[in-house]
């Protein structure tokens, strides 16, 4: 799966059995997120694609991939800062943040914390890694050039995760007015 490393990042989306609304969460260079609401159930989960191959080694260089550790701490960065989303009376978010940081880099680097998991990419079975903390749980795979992860509540988790390539048409937008104006 090669991704011309300046062009456009593919949408990927929950396939198989998934029945629900596919929203764009967020499209950017190096970032496409898609949010799956299964129908009757309340939550939601993430599909994301993160461009890896990011650092250039000289000027004009061709874009290497960063390493399966920093992979790994990347992914693990977005679920631990997952719970702040909510809105926490009292709790000054920002002097977590270190702490939190710090916790996903450990993890990141702590084999034992992760499971392998199969997944399948375009009708290609993948092995996967996968990882929970405080409620919520995420499943990622490397490409030469990509990181594909779904994440959500752990009560979400489904039992086989199928990920297939989707037309932006095939995802709807937003309907509010902050996301709608930046589409």
């Amino acid at each position: 799966m090669m991704v011309d490393a300046e062009g456009a990042l593919p949408w990927y989306g929950l396939g198989g059995s998934f029945a629900g609304q596919r929203l764009r969460g967020g499209k950017g260079w190096d970032i496409c997120s898609i949010l799956h609401r299964s129908a009757g159930t309340d939550g939601e989960l993430t599909v994301g694609v993160v461009r890896r191959a990011t650092g250039r080694r000289g000027k004009d260089g061709p874009r290497v991939p960063i390493e399966p550790e920093l992979a790994a701490e990347t992914v693990a960065t977005v679920v631990v800062m997952s719970p702040l989303r909510e809105v926490h009376d009292g709790v000054d978010v920002n002097a977590l943040v270190d702490e939190l940081n710090a916790l996903a880099r450990k993890v990141a680097r702590d084999e034992r914390a992760w499971k392998t998991r199969e997944m399948i990419i375009d009708g290609k079975v993948v092995v996967a890694r996968e990882w929970e903390y405080a409620g919520i749980w995420t499943l990622y795979h490397l490409t030469e050039d990509l990181i594909l992860y779904v994440m959500g509540p752990a009560a979400l988790r489904p039992d086989a995760v199928e990920l297939i390539r989707l037309d932006p048409d095939e995802v709807a937008r937003m309907d509010t007015p902050y996301l709608s104006d930046l589409e």
